[in-house]
């Protein structure tokens, strides 16, 4: 037997191996992407183009995630550089 918390947490891997996540607002399949595609995809936005990136906040890793952030940022604006010092 197992308790409630062992169960959804079974069926919540089970659900998450077999479903197949779509976008609410169109349809579309929501598939992984590289850190290189979604810099890609951002570059290919137009100049001036207001963007929101969300992202969960590291706390003990402070170094590693301002290294990443700059790699990530690559060529991009300016203001990305300056925001990952």
């Amino acid at each position: 037997m197992g308790t409630v918390t062992e169960i959804n947490d079974y069926l919540r891997l089970l659900w998450a191996r077999i479903g197949h996540p779509i976008c609410p607002n169109d349809g579309t399949p929501i598939v992984s992407q590289s850190v290189e595609q979604m810099v890609d995809r951002v570059q290919q936005l137009p100049d001036q183009t207001r963007l929101q990136i969300l992202s969960p906040i590291v706390r003990h890793k402070k170094a590693v995630t301002k290294r990443s952030s700059r790699k990530s940022c690559g060529k991009a604006t300016s203001a990305c550089a300056s925001t990952a010092k």
